[in-house]
């Protein structure tokens, strides 16, 4: 089944994933080497890192799991770890700057007013209901797995 095989290929890349992981965390430190001084500075901001290696380590157990949940579980996590692992290695800085001239840009010097914030956060809610709404019809109308289709071979 396609399933199966997507299983066997999500395992291989996995192996591959960790050497890039390893990889941008040397080139990361060279680019930056002060990325990790967030993380000395304060220990709760850890676990970041950890919500990224649980949902690693996650992903290579998807081929045993058979409840397909457990694999888009780890997935989100390895996404979510990753992306708040780099801010918080950035935070506040936003981005850094390469030259003494200018500044870098931080949270405190490109935030926006507080009625901007207020709007944003206004339609952000609006937006996260109406993707919820979609989901849920999405979820009515295409449900069900796909593996019992027969492709036309």
């Amino acid at each position: 089944s396609i399933n199966e095989k997507l299983k066997k290929t999500v395992f291989k890349l996995n192996i591959l994933l960790i050497g890039l992981t390893i990889f941008s965390l040397i080139i990361w430190q060279i680019v930056n080497p002060n990325s990790l001084n967030n993380f000395i500075e304060n220990p709760f901001l850890l676990v970041f890192p950890l919500i990224y290696i649980s949902g690693l380590i996650g992903l290579f157990f998807v081929q045993k799991l058979n409840n397909e949940i457990y694999a888009f579980a780890f997935s989100t996590l390895l996404i979510l770890g990753g992306i708040t692992s780099s801010l918080a290695s950035l935070f506040p800085v936003i981005l850094p700057s390469t030259n003494s001239v200018n500044n870098s840009l931080t949270i405190y010097n490109t935030a926006t007013t507080a009625y901007g914030l207020s709007v944003a956060t206004y339609w952000g809610a609006v937006g996260f209901i109406l993707l919820f709404v979609y989901m849920i019809v999405q979820k009515k109308i295409m449900g069900g797995k796909i593996d019992n289709m027969d492709y036309g071979h």
